[in-house]
């Protein structure tokens, strides 16, 4: 349980991470007013991601109970995330300039064509992470702890001094 928290932890410190630098490049894109006014709902989807990527590093370094829920939300988040900030840039230029319809394959082939390798792999390894700690706390928390064997009392030898010899 406790490496299943601390993957969730450093995941869930690296999801902020992550969920600040899509928040500031959705910033800095819409920044030009090539696409129109930043839509509202995505601003705060991505705050909401930064909030509680945070909510739920904290939830996991001091045991909170729920911590393995909040690492699923925000894995879910991200995801959402990362596709709405394709997919929004990619319907407001398609709307200004009419020139293709913008559907799911489009949004995650620019998602995955605009990357790094290195890029992928952050944005594909992080939510993958929260989600397998977080499925992994709540099973683990079915699992009963390991009871430790208990050592019998020692008997002592009969003799003098022990309380095995008889009196006499």
């Amino acid at each position: 349980m406790t490496v299943a928290r601390r993957v969730a932890l450093a995941a869930s410190t690296l999801g902020w991470l992550y969920g600040w630098f899509l928040l500031r490049g959705v910033r800095n894109e819409y920044a030009a007013g090539d696409l129109g006014p930043a839509p509202p709902g995505l601003l705060i989807l991505l705050i909401l991601i930064t909030f509680v990527t945070i909510g739920t590093a904290l939830a996991a370094g001091i045991r909170v109970p729920f911590w393995s829920w909040m690492a699923i939300g925000a894995a879910v988040l991200i995801v959402a995330g990362i596709l709405l900030a394709q997919y929004f840039p990619l319907h407001d230029y398609s709307a200004r300039h009419g020139s293709f319809p913008v559907g799911l394959g489009e949004v995650v082939t620019v998602a995955l064509r605009n990357r790094t390798p290195a890029g992928i792999v952050v944005s594909t390894g992080i939510p993958m992470l929260l989600l397998l700690s977080g499925l992994s706390g709540l099973m683990l928390r079915r699992v009963p702890p390991r009871r430790r064997p208990i050592r019998p009392t020692p008997i002592q030898p009969p003799g003098p001094g022990g309380t095995g010899g008889t009196a006499g």
